[in-house]
């Protein structure tokens, strides 16, 4: 046993060290800002987690610095960010943040060696499976799916790190339905999957509700239980997140998008074909032995496939589930080829030259990841054009508070990414109007419209979104409205046209970049025409076309359920035909003091209508006036009966699910501290007689 373990470990060390031979250490000790793909505006995430969330003992919040407001991290999995910020504790945070980047990646070779030894597997399948998980993780054929380090090093290291988790859980889980045994470990094991990629945790229940049909019958019902309390003790963990998510799902953005994939080498790569050969040497084996194992790995390559095919119909992004599919394969691979070399004496020293020509082949089929690996993690200030990013930066940073539109142009990858900009509210403390997690963002839609309006390369990312032409004209009646300050314009046909539009004022250029400034304007202001309320099962389809409408700016669309006796005009889905245009003729003060979670607004007008210029969320909440209305395109309006009137953040939703969570908590604590409960909680029956039953579950 001894030999076996020092064998595994030099195996798992000689893995390690080929992975940091592609992964430098001198980059990623480095004090530079990660850059390149998606993954350079994710600093801003690690930002705030690191800087407003933890500090206040959140994990999700209200951000002002995307997409004019959105509810950071409740569409989105805060604990990648939340470890990236407890580690900046203790080392550098642009170090913290790589070091997170890597961690599935890292982690993947151990899931693999924990997956195939926690399934009783005899060695060396174990080692070999780690061996073999290189060839997933230098995949090259795609660099979007997930789990490779192609998709790593775009942005989904997120995704990487829920990846290789799954695998430890539903092994892990597995294993506990054969010992009959609940195990706390489950629990927390499937919480921290939840929490770090929503995919992987559909998934994850998939694959443990194939464990009762695969199983014996006559255990159904007790591995249904433990199945259950698995879950039931992981709700509560996650409930704090989970909660406010179901919640509010409604209100976020649709994102699912469908891959086209012309033919099967972008699945199975030439570096994959040894793990399809093997693999079904794996199969042809575990076939004649009626290896339950086997057939539960073969099933998860089916329940993946089948993802992949109901995705469109359940609106999901179907590529996310191929990566479950090969890796699959992967353990698949790893049985058929530790079959062969067990035969092969001695076996130890067999499986470790058997992974050193695994490496061999892997490293034979490596080409663009080196470079990538190099753009990335030397971050960007190694780039040629840091001095012009970092002066841009900085004389921003020395501007007056503001939102930031800027124009989207692919040159900015120069930079670091193409998305550099959306990384400006870390660099300067000004808010952007784009950014990641566009799920999150209920004004996505319209900023990324505005991007199209007032940019040369406009990138439209939204499916469905019919995006518009450059019009600089449109463009600037839309920057009024989101009350945008300052443009940074890259390309001379936006620059062009600022330059000739009397409402820009050229503050300062930057080589190729220009910066222009509006006029000041206000969060909460007195509309000039009275509000027009719209009943309709469809709001943001009737938004959109007011939005693209400029002639009905000035006259807010209030969405409602049913007549209100506040508004003279309501139509029904969106006629504007007969809509009159009536002015309020006031003359109102306001002022406001805007903070993270909360605006607060003084005024002299009772009872008449304020727009406020933060995107609509049902988690705000108001004091000094009725209710909060949902107005176009996405904010919010209220009619003061007071005042004073604040709009705070916080809800019952959020309250709730803290409450639950806190009492999973204490579960977990009273499991862990009080054995007798810990033992009842665990056993349902007797033990599983090893003995008497070889068939596995």
């Amino acid at each position: 046993m001894k030999r076996e373990f020092i064998a595994d470990a030099v195996g798992i060390i000689v893995i390690f060290s080929f992975l940091f031979s592609h992964f430098k250490p001198e980059l990623i000790f480095s004090n530079t800002t990660i850059s390149g793909g998606d993954t350079g505006s994710h600093n801003y995430l690690f930002y705030y987690m690191r800087t407003v969330l933890l500090p206040n003992m959140q994990l999700t919040g209200w951000s002002l610095d995307w997409y004019l407001g959105f509810p950071a991290f409740q569409f989105y999995f805060p604990l990648p960010y939340a470890i990236g910020a407890a580690l900046s504790g203790f080392v550098n945070p642009n170090i913290a943040v790589k070091l997170v980047t890597l961690l599935g990646t890292f982690l993947l070779p151990v899931a693999a060696y924990f997956s195939m030894k926690t399934m009783s597997f005899e060695k060396p399948a174990p080692i070999i499976a780690a061996f073999l998980s290189l060839v997933f993780l230098f995949m090259e054929s795609n660099s979007v799916w997930g789990g490779n380090i192609p998709s790593t090093l775009s942005g989904e290291f997120s995704y990487s790190l829920s990846f290789a988790l799954t695998f430890i859980f539903i092994t892990s889980l597995y294993s506990s339905l054969r010992k009959k045994k609940y195990e706390l470990w489950n629990s927390v094991a499937f919480s921290l999957v939840t929490l770090t990629h929503v995919y992987t945790a559909l998934f994850s229940v998939a694959a443990s509700i194939l464990m009762v049909f695969l199983g014996e019958r006559r255990r159904a019902r007790s591995n249904f239980l433990i199945i259950a309390k698995t879950y039931a003790v992981s709700a509560a963990l996650v409930a704090f997140w989970a909660v406010p998510l179901l919640f509010d799902f409604h209100y976020k953005t649709d994102f699912g998008y469908r891959w086209t994939i012309e033919n099967l080498s972008s699945i199975f790569p030439v570096i994959y074909l040894p793990i399809v050969l093997f693999s079904l040497i794996g199969v042809k084996i575990g076939a004649n032995k009626k290896d339950g194992r086997v057939l539960y790995l073969l099933s998860l390559m089916l329940l993946a496939a089948i993802f992949y095919l109901a995705s469109q119909v359940i609106g999901l992004v179907d590529v996310r589930f191929l990566p479950f599919m090969q890796f699959s394969g992967v353990l698949l691979a790893s049985y058929g080829l530790g079959e062969m070399i067990k035969k092969l004496k001695p076996n130890s020293i067999v499986s470790l030259l058997t992974g050193l020509m695994i490496i061999l082949w892997v490293n034979n089929n490596v080409s663009y990841i080196d470079g990538w690996i190099d753009w990335n993690y030397s971050g960007f200030e190694s780039k040629n054009s840091w001095n012009q990013f970092n002066e841009l930066n900085v004389f921003l940073k020395n501007l007056p508070y503001g939102r930031v539109f800027h124009e989207y142009s692919p040159s900015h990858s120069k930079f670091g990414t193409p998305r550099a900009f959306e990384a400006i509210p870390m660099f300067t403390g000004k808010p952007v109007i784009e950014g990641l997690t566009i799920e999150s963002g209920l004004m996505a839609p319209f900023t990324f419209y505005l991007q199209s309006e007032l940019s040369e390369s406009p990138t439209c990312p939204i499916p469905n979104l019919r995006c518009s032409y450059f019009d600089a004209i449109n463009g600037t009646e839309h920057l009024k409205l989101f009350n945008i300050r300052y443009v940074i314009a890259t390309s001379d046909k936006l620059k062009s046209a600022l330059d000739n539009i009397t409402q820009y004022k050229k503050l300062r250029s930057f080589s190729e970049i220009s910066v222009y400034e509006m006029e000041e304007g206000k969060y909460a202001v007195v509309p000039k025409y009275e509000p027009v309320a719209v009943i309709t099962q469809d709001w943001r389809n009737v938004s959109m076309h007011w939005f693209k409408d400029t002639t009905m700016l000035d006259v807010p669309v209030v969405f409602v359920k049913e007549p209100d006796k506040r508004f003279s005009q309501t139509v029904y889905d969106g006629d504007f035909r007969n809509v009159k245009k009536i002015p309020l003729n006031e003359s109102c003060g306001v002022d406001e003091i805007l903070a993270n979670e909360s605006l607060s607004i003084n005024t002299s007008c009772l009872g008449k209508p304020l727009l406020v210029k933060i995107p609509y969320f049902p988690d705000w909440s108001v004091d000094g006036a009725e209710r909060i209305y949902l107005a176009s395109p996405g904010f919010m309006l209220v009619f003061p009966d007071e005042t004073e009137v604040t709009l705070t953040y916080g809800s019952a939703a959020n309250e709730a699910g803290n409450i639950l969570t806190t009492i999973g908590l204490l579960v977990v604590a009273v499991y862990l501290t009080i054995p007798t409960i810990r033992k009842k909680f665990q056993h349902y029956g007797h033990d599983y007689d090893a003995g008497k039953h070889t068939r596995h579950v």
